[in-house]
């Protein structure tokens, strides 16, 4: 019979403890004492967290008793193990230290009497807070039990539940309206607009949102839509969103860290060198996880001005190379008209240049940083010479200056080293409407790091990100840019063949361009052609046998190799 008045006392203990009259804003579970084995038992515990105030809650131990012994229990509150869990939150379980703790790390020992009651109280220390952050678990555990008592219930996972909101998630730009500029070393660009995410309370939670462009409200990123404004600018091409040093690709998930009340990214104009109409774009945000979306500040507009207003005129091209009067190698070459008689070939090598080159070329070597390298400047003797002791060996400048034109050409690396190995293959790709004659061509891979196979526009956009030999402005050449790299006066690198009527080679300075493996491939240029709206034109600077085409018609979406070009020196002098 007093066994039968203990269960009936346990279930209405419980029961009114979930109904909350205790002062709990907890719930534990009451259980049916008649089908209860003998042992100790541990009640569930579910408790709100509360806001910054300190908090006592309860947990239950009852006895369902097989004797009339004294029977000693031990308990402790501790962290779960972190090990495979990925789903559940894990309330902090330290001493009062540590200002940042969800529940008291205690411990104690409970004893029931023979004639005292068999439910016993464990008193937990909770702290509340105002972060947002999910509900938290912590073990608390009975252990040691005396008298030969058996612990059959003795773990059980309490439950912190959050009361807090979720944060508010905005996003504010300081500027709309952009201006490419053209960036040399020494000079400061205004190219660029902080861009921040803004939580409107700081969460305990990882916030993560996702990026977007677009056009109109709620719509994907377009690639050249016509609007009231001008063009409409591609991402990747015309801009890029910058978290520290890393691209963010167009859609992609961002993460505001747990503890911090906002995220700024970079938005970088590139600079593109190519003159074009006023452009705009949107900047969408949706809310992955973690967060209220304010959906009057998840979206901003932008515009980008363009800075190529100078139009380049009447630049210089440069001769052929031939130096050579084709007349006196053969009979049927008289027919030809006689170049070394004409324009700067005439002077041979008794040309004056600012530079170095053979024949009539006239070119400088450019570091990394912008800075031309004097030839006569006896410090620069290890600078102008490859280091041939590497393998593949490297070369000391990055970029070549022709003094003719006033264009500034990239040099590739040798080998596989990096975005400008001579190895890499591109697409031709251009989203412009005014500069791609119909064609947009072949994205290929958004990353052109590794060995990934990306397109022109990507590649160009990632030199200007970097700044190549300190500037800013590549593009693509034109058919005829590139093809004034071409000395026809060069049959081998070394020189070695006689000019004959079938045996022509193409080549280009090796000595500034290092005679990377571009000499055998097809190097795409910025020209497109009306009758062959999916192609573009390539040229191959060395021809194996006879007189073949230099320039060809290639499909958009095969690969060729590039070299950049930079007109930004030539616009600074026209526009000081």
């Amino acid at each position: 019979m007093q066994n039968n008045h203990k269960n009936i006392l346990f279930s209405v203990l419980l029961t009114a403890f979930t109904l909350g009259l205790y002062g709990c804003s907890c719930s534990q579970a009451s259980k049916d004492t008649h089908e209860l084995s003998p042992g100790l038992y541990l009640s569930e515990l579910s408790v709100d967290e509360g806001d910054s105030d300190v908090k006592t809650v309860t947990m239950q131990v009852f006895l369902q008793r097989d004797n009339e012994d004294t029977v000693a229990v031990d308990w402790s509150v501790s962290a779960i193990d972190p090990t495979g869990r990925i789903a559940t939150k894990l309330a902090v379980v330290d001493d009062s230290t540590n200002s940042e703790y969800d529940v008291l790390a205690e411990n104690g020992t409970l004893t029931f009497l023979p004639d005292s009651s068999d439910i016993q109280t464990i008193e937990l220390t909770i702290v509340g807070d105002t972060f947002y952050e999910h509900d938290e678990s912590f073990l608390v555990q009975l252990s040691n039990a005396t008298s030969g008592a058996n612990i059959v219930e003795g773990s059980v996972e309490a439950v912190i539940k959050n009361n807090d909101p979720l944060p508010v998630v905005s996003m504010s730009a300081e500027d709309s309206e952009l201006n490419e500029e053209f960036f040399k070393t020494g000079a400061t660009p205004i190219a660029s607009t902080p861009v921040t995410i803004s939580l409107s309370e700081v969460s305990r939670v990882d916030t993560i949102v996702r990026f977007g462009g677009s056009v109109e409200p709620s719509s994907p990123n377009a690639v050249n839509v016509m609007t009231k404004f001008g063009e409409t600018a591609a991402y990747r091409v015309d801009y890029l969103l910058m978290n520290g040093e890393d691209v963010i690709p167009q859609t992609v998930d961002v993460t505001i860290p747990a503890g911090a009340s906002e995220l700024v990214l970079n938005l970088d104009v590139v600079d593109d060198g190519i003159q074009e109409k006023k452009e705009q774009f949107f900047l969408g945000m949706t809310v992955v996880s973690d967060g209220f979306l304010d959906t009057t500040k998840d979206e901003l507009e932008f515009f980008i001005n363009d800075n190529d207003s100078v139009a380049v005129f009447s630049v210089p091209l440069n001769d052929s190379g031939l130096l050579q009067e084709l007349s006196s190698l053969s009979s049927t070459a008289s027919q030809l008209e006689v170049d070394a008689k004409l324009g700067r070939d005439s002077q041979g090598l008794a040309k004056s240049v600012y530079g170095e080159g053979r024949a009539a070329f006239d070119y400088t070597r450019i570091d990394a940083n912008g800075a031309e390298i004097d030839p006569n400047n006896p410090d620069n003797a290890d600078l102008i010479v490859l280091n041939t002791s590497t393998s593949p060996f490297t070369v000391p400048w990055s970029c070549v200056k022709d003094n003719v034109s006033g264009l500034v050409w990239e040099v590739k690396t040798r080998g596989n080293q990096g975005l400008r190995s001579e190895t890499r293959d591109f697409y031709w790709y251009d989203p412009n409407n005014e500069t791609n004659g119909g064609i947009t061509g072949s994205k290929g891979a958004s990353d052109c790091s590794g060995e990934n196979s990306c397109n022109t526009s990507y590649y160009v956009a990632d030199m200007n990100r970097l700044k190549l030999c300190g500037m800013t402005g590549w593009r693509l050449p034109t058919i005829e840019e590139l093809r004034s790299l071409t000395d026809y006066g060069v049959v081998t690198p070394d020189d070695s063949l006689d000019i004959t009527e079938n045996e022509r080679y193409l080549a280009y300075d090796t000595d500034f361009f290092i005679g990377d493996v571009l000499a055998t491939r097809f190097v795409w240029s910025s020209t497109t052609d009306a009758g062959s709206p999916s192609r573009a034109r390539a040229l191959r600077f060395h021809l194996s046998v006879g007189l073949r085409e230099e320039s060809r018609l290639k499909d958009s979406d095969s690969l060729a190799a590039i070299r950049l070009v930079n007109d930004s020196l030539i616009r600074s002098d026209l526009n000081p």
